[in-house]
């Protein structure tokens, strides 16, 4: 039996066991109900630029995104692709497209340290798109221009140390000041994936064990697929004499470490769709080592002495098995320059001397034959010439020429070429003039009107077969380039690349352009200019420059020895610009399909490009909308 005092110390002792459980238990939940938080973390789509100082967007003018005016947007709550509410963001894709996305974390009290942002793949009804092949992020780094800090370079988080984030960055510029940073993702839909809705989550922890947010990503494919082949050949241009050596100092011209890093910028280009492609000769004339197959002999009995070199450096992208473990899978590069200029593969000791013609004829046919026996015949392989007579080698302009002796001189070359590659047989050679100066008389930008713009078309026609026109010009002169089609011509327009500074709107704009302006390519006249090469001035680092003077306008890769990666670093205007030629793929495809005509898609086009403020989320809806059976 049990006295009344013990019994009443025991059922004390119960009661209070019981209350520490419930307020421990209470205490668990409340703290998994309501995990400290710091930082906002929301998204925008793949058209803006968010300022790490304010976290505010630049289309919503400068003084908005310095931060010395509030932001009245309502995009950290909602917008095109997100919805906080349910912390879920929307997404539309074709098969073969890449679709993008930011995410932003804005700093609240708290500096944060170890901050790790995770996929999961995504999942349909019968099939997933695998994270771990499908999904990529990058980290985006800032550089100043005029006292604003714009996002650029993206860092792969795949190199190890571009995670996990801190905020603000101890390895950045900014230190104290930045309160965001923004990253970049990347869903790649593969070809063969069923149509259906794909849903997911992106996760960001902080210190790993505090869940700052879980995003529901929703992820809608249509049941069409955008082309492999490059209806629009997107070139980025470079140079002989501008390329790795600039960007990774140590290496030894044309080794083999040389050649891989040079690879990597052929693969990068073409998984967004466009064509990297080298000027393999400088100013002079002189071809760096490895850009051209080594000559024996003179005269008629010039031969290529070894082709294994040469095809070793670039056989794998003329095949396209260089490309096929990418999204276009083993499709060849859209276009490729062979090394001829005014001293290859004859001297010009030659000039105007039988000799000059007889070597351009023989190492002509050398060139069509071996191409054909390899099987590269799906390029379009193109000779061009980048010589002007204020580099002081040459008495020509034969790139943007002006005069009637700069005519003369490539009217020359070009029956030259005809003779070396006449239009038959399985090689197609094109005979490229870059034109500054094109029917001046209807371009009022146009402030040093040449005479010869004009009678370029009627001097050259019989022998140019690719025109790549200076955009105003083009631009300016849709009815003519009209005309060079008509005659079965190629006809490109020419930019720099988009300017960091820019709205990144402005680097969609120029898939648009090419839908609207009809054109066979675009040019964009350098890619990797990484410093200011034509002046005195010390190299800079192109990740606080963007390239010097230029501010980006002759770059959109980024070296990445900066990171102990041989290979090439994006940009953000280069994940806009793959944006744009997606959506050309979209216009043609609708056109194709009569889904709209194309003076209707052509208004849409005008809304996109004229504009202030286009709906651009509203029109790529209205385009997916147009393809769903």
């Amino acid at each position: 039996m049990i006295g009344p005092d013990r019994g009443n110390r025991d059922l004390i002792a119960g009661a209070a066991l019981i209350l520490l459980l419930l307020s421990s238990s209470s205490a668990g939940a409340q703290e998994e109900e309501k995990p400290s938080k710091d930082a906002a973390v929301w998204v925008v789509d793949d058209t803006v630029k968010v300022s790490p100082v304010s976290g505010n967007l630049l289309r919503e003018g400068t003084a908005v995104f310095s931060g010395k005016s509030p932001s009245t947007g309502e995009y950290r709550t909602r917008s095109s692709v997100w919805d906080a509410s349910t912390s879920t963001v929307r997404l539309l894709s074709g098969r073969n497209e890449f679709v993008s996305f930011q995410i932003v974390l804005e700093k609240r009290k708290q500096d944060l340290h170890k901050v790790f942002v995770t996929a999961t793949d995504l999942i349909g009804s019968r099939e997933r798109i695998s994270a771990d092949s499908n999904v990529k992020m990058f980290k985006q780094l800032y550089l100043e221009s005029d006292g604003l800090w714009y996002p650029d370079a993206l860092l792969p988080f795949d190199l190890a140390g571009a995670t996990p984030l801190e905020l603000p960055d101890s390895k950045g510029p900014l230190g104290s000041r930045q309160r965001a940073q923004s990253v970049w993702v990347d869903i790649y839909v593969p070809h063969e994936l069923p149509p259906d809705t794909y849903t997911g989550k992106i996760t960001v922890l902080h210190r790993a064990t505090n869940m700052q947010a879980v995003l529901n990503v929703v992820l809608e494919v249509g049941g069409f697929t955008l082309s492999d082949k490059l209806n629009l050949d997107v070139d980025l241009m470079n140079y002989g004499f501008l390329n790795i050596e600039r960007g990774w100092p140590d290496v030894e011209i044309d080794s083999p470490r040389y050649r891989a890093i040079e690879r990597e910028f052929f693969r990068m280009a073409h998984a967004h769709r466009m064509t990297f492609s080298i000027v393999p000769y400088n100013h002079d004339g002189s071809i760096p080592k490895g850009l051209k197959p080594e000559l024996a002999g003179v005269g008629e009995g010039i031969q290529v002495k070894d082709w294994r070199s040469w095809d070793d450096r670039f056989g794998g992208i003329l095949s396209g098995e260089a490309f096929k473990d990418l999204p276009r899978a083993g499709v060849p590069v859209g276009h490729f320059f062979l090394p001829y200029n005014l001293m290859w593969p004859s001297d010009m000791r030659n000039w105007r001397k039988p000799e000059y013609r007889i070597e351009y004829k023989r190492i002509g046919e050398l060139f069509r034959a071996h191409l054909a026996e390899k099987g590269w015949t799906e390029p379009q392989y193109q000779i061009y010439y980048n010589h002007k007579e204020h580099y002081g080698f040459f008495p020509w302009n034969l790139d943007e020429p002006t005069r009637d002796q700069d005519l003369e001189a490539l009217k020359y070359l070009g029956a030259t070429l005809k003779e070396s590659f006449p239009n038959q047989g399985p090689v197609s050679v094109a005979y490229r003039l870059d034109i500054g100066h094109f029917h001046c008389e209807n371009v009022r930008e146009c402030d040093h009107k040449r005479e010869t713009g004009a009678r370029a078309v009627s001097e050259l026609g019989p022998v140019v077969d690719l025109w790549n026109i200076n955009s105003p010009h083009y631009f300016g002169n849709l009815a003519e380039t009209r005309k060079l089609k008509a005659a079965a011509k190629t006809v490109y327009f020419y930019s720099g690349t988009p300017r960091v500074p820019e709205p990144l709107l402005e680097s969609v704009h120029w898939g648009w352009k090419g839908y609207k302006y009809e054109a066979d390519g675009v040019c964009f006249w350098n890619a990797t200019d990484w410093t200011d090469w034509d002046t005195d001035r010390a190299p800079a680092d192109p990740y606080t420059t963007a390239g010097g003077r230029y501010l980006g306008f002759s770059m959109v890769f980024y070296p990445g020895s900066k990171f102990g990666y041989d290979g090439p670093i994006p940009s953000i205007r280069l994940k806009a610009m793959r944006r744009g030629w997606q959506d050309f793929e979209y216009l043609r495809l609708i056109e194709k399909k009569g889904r709209k005509s194309r003076a209707e898609l052509l208004n849409l086009a005008d809304s996109m490009l004229f504009s202030d403020k286009p709906d651009y989320p509203g029109l790529r809806r209205l385009l997916y909308g147009l393809l769903i059976p």
